[in-house]
């Protein structure tokens, strides 16, 4: 049994030695600005006003007008705040940007406008408190995300 042990900790330490060498954060964004770091807080926080109105939109949380209108007013604001942070040449690691956000800016400003667009219909129609029309704005803003994401993100 004492034999098992020094082979154990050898082991051990092995294995620590293999996983500290496993750092899976991305590299620090040190381009003037943080242009990456600052697009990608905006779009996890307009994730997290979304969310909330999908699951009501997809039935799996009770329809709640007020809540909302709340996360649809946050989205609203929110959405129009990434764009300014894709400067040329903030395509770097940590980025999830493909090249076509650059070498196609007009098809990239045409999916900016389409999710605007469906976040003011989002905001309209939580405002009016009709579920329907929530429902229907969530899906068409939804799409708008999924569009962009295919043609403009890794």
């Amino acid at each position: 049994m004492k034999s098992s042990r020094p082979v154990l900790f050898l082991f051990a330490l092995l294995a620590a030695g293999f996983l500290t060498g496993c750092d899976s954060s991305p590299p620090p964004d040190t381009f003037p600005g943080q242009p990456v770091t600052q697009r990608n807080r905006l779009f996890k926080e307009m994730l997290r006003s979304v969310e909330p109105i999908g699951l009501m939109a997809r039935g799996k949380q009770k329809f709640d007008a007020l809540a909302a209108q709340g996360h649809a007013t946050e989205l609203h604001r929110l959405a129009r705040e990434p764009w300014s942070h894709f400067p040329p040449g903030s395509d770097y690691k940590p980025s999830k940007a493909k090249p076509a956000i650059w070498e196609k800016p007009a098809e990239f400003k045409q999916a900016q406008e389409a999710l605007l667009r469906n976040t003011d219909r989002l905001l309209d129609a939580a405002r009016a408190r009709d579920e329907a029309a929530v429902k229907a704005a969530y899906e068409a803003t939804y799409q708008a995300c999924s569009d962009c994401h295919k043609t403009f993100r890794r």
